[in-house]
């Protein structure tokens, strides 16, 4: 945490979460005090609580369908004096574990610091996840639970345990890693990644995992540490472990590794950007009212970097070419929803976020005025090598369209939830 600068710089180094969860002290007895919510803002005056103080990890988790505590307006005051562990689903329980474990005293879960039941406190919260998670020590990834019920700490026999060996000879120390072949291991079974566990398949924890500087990521028979810098797990823990991508990659991109904030850069960034919203679009959301939310954290870092405006998904810079996204597959299930159907309307139809399935850039979108196509002329021609040797011709056009006005009616802040928007475009 002191050695690698990409790990260090954060977006804010001042952010507090408005929320946490104190895990709690041991006492003379040796026993933890029994955890609580507290409102961080309560104790700006107090010397004892800077801003150096206030480090905390998160939780990134899968709600799943059973029944779990939650912070709500009629409770908001009784968490503040206590939550038992006991009262805690053993996701939650095992996550305060840890935060005791590392001695880190605050933790933030999303369930416990946003109150659920209040409209302004979630959109209030929603805006600030990209601070959230971009200043955590640490991101707790429990990724085999599919609820709360399930957890992520479990005994695990000694047998199965790899040893730290130091030789000394006379003229070098050399260590050892000495452990029992594993085949249950995800680690060594090169099929199974981490990207195929249930918490991966949700929408939210994307921008969670790229956000967040660090994760520690809980499997079934192992565990696995993700910075900027290094990937390792705890069955190889001296060599970089390359097959722990995610998301295709994107959970190593980084604002901080840009040089300058240059028109080569931001002409990546976005990218990056419409390249990820591919990969988004295929996880799942228990709400379709979080389509925007759950990736504003990353698109208010865009936004800030690049200084473009951001249209309910689309950047205004980026326009005509913002509007060239498909769809992989259509159903009558997702079908666009009018402006007046507040109950279920999201965004406006030329966004993405009007529809739940799965979609992709054109070609067009990243090319400029220029694009290879096939020549219709010739035959598709597959060498050895797989790879396609038909002959392509280059084919040249020019954006007709130009952006005249546009105005997006949001609920609360720019990069969540809208109510309406329109655009008008000439050419």
């Amino acid at each position: 945490m002191e050695t690698h600068l990409e790990c260090r710089d954060r977006f804010n180094p001042s952010y507090v979460p408005s929320r946490l969860i104190d895990v709690g002290i041991r006492d003379l007895s040796g026993n933890f005090t029994v955890p609580r919510l507290i409102e961080t803002k309560e104790y700006s005056g107090n010397p004892e609580h800077t801003k150096s103080k206030w480090q905390y990890i998160t939780l990134s988790h899968c709600w799943g369908k059973s029944e779990h505590l939650e912070t709500r307006k009629e409770n908001l005051d009784e968490m503040k004096i206590a939550i038992p562990l006991e009262s805690m689903n053993k996701t939650y329980a095992d996550a305060v574990r840890v935060a005791r474990g590392f001695q880190i005293q605050y933790l933030w879960i999303d369930s416990l610091c946003i109150v659920q039941n209040s409209k302004n406190d979630w959109n209030e919260e929603a805006s600030r996840m990209c601070f959230v998670y971009n200043n955590t020590a640490f991101n707790i990834a429990a990724v085999a639970a599919t609820d709360g019920d399930d957890g992520f700490l479990s005994e695990r026999l000694a047998v199965k345990l790899g040893h730290v060996i130091r030789l000394d000879g006379k003229k070098v120390v050399r260590t050892l890693w000495i452990r029992p072949c594993l085949r249950d291991s995800c680690v060594h079974r090169k099929d199974i990644k981490l990207s195929r566990f249930p918490l991966f398949g949700r929408a939210w924890v994307l921008q969670e995992s790229i956000l967040a500087a660090r994760t520690l990521a809980f499997c079934p028979v192992s565990m696995h540490f993700r910075c900027r810098v290094k990937q390792r797990s705890d069955q190889e823990p001296f060599n970089d472990v390359d097959h722990l991508s995610v998301f295709n990659g994107f959970e190593h991109f980084t604002f901080h590794n840009l040089p300058t904030k240059s028109a080569i850069c931001s002409e990546y960034v976005m990218d990056v950007w419409y390249r990820l919203l591919s990969t988004y679009s295929t996880k799942e959301m228990s709400s379709r009212r979080d389509k925007l939310p759950a990736i504003g954290g990353l698109a208010f870092q865009v936004g800030s970097f690049t200084g473009d405006r951001y249209l309910a998904g689309l950047w205004e810079h980026n326009f005509p070419q913002a509007l060239c996204w498909t769809t992989f597959k259509i159903s009558r299930e997702y079908y666009v929803l009018p402006a007046s159907n507040t109950a279920l309307y999201i965004a406006p139809s030329w966004s993405w976020a009007s529809l739940s399935v799965p979609f992709g850039y054109s070609p067009v979108a990243f090319t400029g005025t220029e694009l290879l196509i096939p020549d219709l002329t010739s035959n598709y021609y597959p060498g050895k090598d797989g790879v396609d040797h038909t002959h392509k011709k280059s084919a040249k056009f020019r954006w007709e369209a130009q952006l005249l006005d546009t105005n997006i009616d949001f609920i609360s802040d720019c990069y969540g939830q809208v109510k309406a928007g329109y655009i008008t475009l000439m050419g």
